[in-house]
């Protein structure tokens, strides 16, 4: 939402500029073509993102035998198609042209998913699926860091800022092990303060005890790393001259899906948790 304050006077319209790129933060350098070819990746990894969260409800909260063993074969693939998922969602910030209202409507949708798993589903008996701070806090928590800091992101070279947060990414993967560096590399590694996983409300950085759980859990360490990696490539699309496929559609579906991601994250869950519930009265 552009907020446009119409007062007479050269000086004045200056400002308005400057208080609407504020409240907009950051994105887009100049007008662009939709690159639908994002689109349809964004499309793929929710369509992945979908049935690993299909086989996870239907093998941990159902207890079906089959699904609990696709479980167990897809979960090392689950970090690879979260982060692509994360890295253009960096990237459309980078395209966008209003950060700050997308990362506000983000935040009240993950506190709504919250609300309903944290509070409302285990009073109605249902436990284990609270989601305290997952891939929807995160991307929010990340859009709105970048609204406030996207002057200055956006001067850095896409080359060295991609550099940077995969170093940054390397050394804080293990944060939640209390360890800054490379484990098992006693020259590469920092361990950290226990004071830091005492403390109840530092889980959104990768701090947590031993008792903390969340079903869904992706910390700003080092996940924002991921997401500021595609803010950078985002940068790389703004000026390159790009082929012309990627701005035409390819696989339908897959470009609906991504351009109707959020929809489709936050509906799936309960229709899939819905489905497997009437299924268990009926097995059972």
């Amino acid at each position: 939402m552009d907020i446009e304050i119409n007062v007479p006077g050269a000086q004045d319209e200056k400002r308005t500029g400057k208080l609407a790129a504020f409240f907009r933060g950051g994105g887009a350098e100049h007008t662009h073509r939709r690159i639908v070819l994002l689109d349809e990746v964004r499309g793929l990894c929710v369509f992945l993102m979908v049935i690993y969260h299909l086989l996870y409800t239907a093998g941990e909260f159902f207890h079906f035998e089959t699904f609990s063993l696709l479980l167990d074969l897809t979960t090392p693939l689950e970090p690879i198609f979260a982060g692509l998922f994360i890295v253009i969602c960096g990237a459309s910030s980078r395209l966008s042209h209003n950060n700050f209202l997308r990362g506000i409507k983000l935040a009240g949708v993950a506190l709504l998913i919250t609300a309903v798993t944290g509070f409302a589903m285990p009073a109605l008996g249902f436990e284990g699926a609270e989601i305290w701070f997952g891939v929807l806090h995160m991307l929010a928590a990340c859009i709105l860091i970048y609204a406030v800091l996207a002057k200055p992101l956006n001067r850095v070279p896409a080359q060295i800022g991609i550099l940077i947060c995969l170093i940054l990414y390397v050394f804080t993967r293990f944060i939640d092990w209390g360890i800054f560096g490379i484990p098992y590399v006693d020259a590469m590694n920092i361990h950290l303060p226990g004071e830091l996983y005492e403390c109840a409300w530092l889980f959104p950085l990768g701090f947590h005890s031993a008792s903390f759980y969340s079903a869904d859990y992706f910390p700003l360490l080092p996940w924002i790393f991921v997401f500021m990696a595609g803010v950078f490539g985002g940068g790389w699309l703004v000026r390159a001259k790009l082929p012309e496929a990627v701005y035409r559609t390819h696989i339908r579906p897959l470009a609906f899906l991504g351009r109707h991601a959020l929809i489709v994250y936050v509906l799936h869950q309960p229709v899939i948790f819905g489905v497997f519930w009437l299924l268990d009265l009926l097995v059972h």
